[in-house]
């Protein structure tokens, strides 16, 4: 039943993008450019602070210059980024025919609109990076550990504390990663809705896909080996399969809640 069903989904996906394929590699690379853009800044602060022994939160006062120049480098990008990672997904919504009526216009005809998507956006990367302050602290704890069973008599219970601290790493990274994956569907939620709320969005979007992460896992990985050989050229299609399975989705969950049923 569910290979019959990636088998189709696939089997739409392909014929969606015959005639389009040049336009979506454009799209797909635009945005992975600009997303990827927007941490140079940051990586660079990184790397200037690991040269210098500096890297710990002190070094935000004491590099304040790089600090801030890759603050301001990273919030000009967002605001680059959302208007054309909406524009992206909603034009793979509508190569395969999901997309709602009048959901292809201009997004933003009106500074209201631009201001209210870039708050909408930004909260969810706020919420995401919260989800990531589990892994951040166990990561954070065990570099400290390591650190001190080397060059000591008591290194080995030090030791032993930092292989728990791994452990912990390990629980905590498998945390944010499902708790990412959860919130995959929530740019399509405001496309298809920009006035719902952002808290609705992220909570609709868990819930829709509560039960249903291996099914997204069944639609992206066939693609994860094949990518280190093709390069970006096999994006185009691993995004049109997810904006289909996501779409699909949603019109499944909200026909569920519609008729009073329990969602599925």
């Amino acid at each position: 039943m569910e290979m019959a069903y990636f088998r189709e989904l696939h089997r739409f996906s392909r014929k969606a993008l015959r005639g389009h394929y040049g336009t979506a590699w454009a799209a797909v690379m635009l945005e992975l450019l600009l997303r990827l853009g927007s941490w140079l800044a940051p990586a660079i602060f990184a790397a200037v602070c690991i040269r210098r022994g500096t890297l710990s939160p002190a070094a935000l006062f004491t590099d304040w210059r790089w600090a801030l120049a890759a603050s301001l480098w990273w919030l000009l990008s967002f605001c680059i980024r959302v208007p054309v990672q909406c524009s992206v997904r909603s034009w793979f919504t509508s190569i395969t025919e999901l997309s709602l009526p009048g959901q292809a216009r201009c997004f933003f005809p009106t500074a209201r609109r631009y201001f209210h998507a870039l708050y909408f956006f930004g909260t969810t990367e706020l919420v995401r990076s919260f989800a990531m302050l589990p892994l951040l602290l166990a990561g954070t704890g065990t570099l400290l550990l390591l650190r001190q069973s080397t060059g000591i008599p008591e290194g080995g219970l030090w030791l032993f504390a930092a292989v728990q601290g791994l452990a912990a790493v390990f629980w905590a990274g498998w945390y944010e990663l499902r708790f990412s994956v959860s919130l995959s569907a929530v740019p399509y939620l405001y496309l298809n809705d920009p006035h719902r709320g952002v808290f609705r969005s992220i909570r609709d979007s868990r819930r829709m896909l509560s039960g249903h992460h291996h099914r997204l896992a069944a639609a992206v990985l066939p693609y994860v080996p094949a990518i280190p050989l093709t390069g970006p050229f096999l994006l185009p299609c691993l995004m049109t399969d997810l904006t289909l399975f996501l779409q699909l989705r949603i019109r499944e969950y909200e026909q569920a809640a519609f008729s009073g049923g329990n969602h599925v």
